[in-house]
């Protein structure tokens, strides 16, 4: 279960570094678009989208990229936030159940094994040590994996966009 619930928790990842990314797009055309509203006509696509719509002014066409652009931004916002709560879920019910999976092979040791060892260190040691893992290790990666991904698909949609200058600006990141 542990398993199909992470596969979910990757999708919704991938999901949101994509919306991410499309919010974080969606703004250099705006701002070019807001700059000089006589780039509608320089663009198939938009000069496409303001004819299919039929808007009778520039300025009602600039409102509507400016509503789009802030819906994709609160959008992405919001799967985000969602993303962040599942992770924080699927993160604590692990921990449970790996506490409880250590505890349940703990208890079937025989009584003599019992009879050497203090019975507070066993739920104390375990359950601080399951909770250490977690927080130190597991819910950091998953963390460190958003971010990868996030990074990945930004990564593609830059290259898309202007594929020399994102190549020239990892060249001079990487000598930097």
């Amino acid at each position: 279960k542990e398993k199909f619930t992470f596969v979910k928790l990757l999708l919704l990842i991938i999901f949101m570094s994509a919306l991410d990314s499309i919010g974080i797009a969606s703004i250099i055309p705006f701002f070019n678009l807001a700059s000089d509203p006589s780039n509608i006509s320089n663009s198939k696509l938009l000069t496409l989208i303001y004819e299919q719509f039929n808007f009778n002014s520039q300025d009602n066409f600039l409102i509507v990229c400016g509503l789009f652009t802030i819906a994709t931004f609160g959008s992405a916002s919001f799967i985000r936030l969602f993303t962040q709560i599942k992770i924080y879920k699927f993160v604590y019910f692990f921990e449970y159940g790996l506490a409880n999976r250590i505890l349940t092979k703990t208890l079937v040791n025989d009584y003599e094994y019992f009879l050497t060892k203090h019975s507070s260190e066993f739920g104390e040691k375990i359950l601080s040590r399951v909770q250490e893992l977690i927080g130190s290790f597991v819910l950091p990666m998953l963390m460190i994996l958003t971010n990868i991904f996030l990074l990945i698909i930004l990564f593609i949609f830059l290259l898309i966009l202007d594929f020399k200058a994102t190549i020239g600006i990892i060249t001079l990141l990487i000598f930097v």
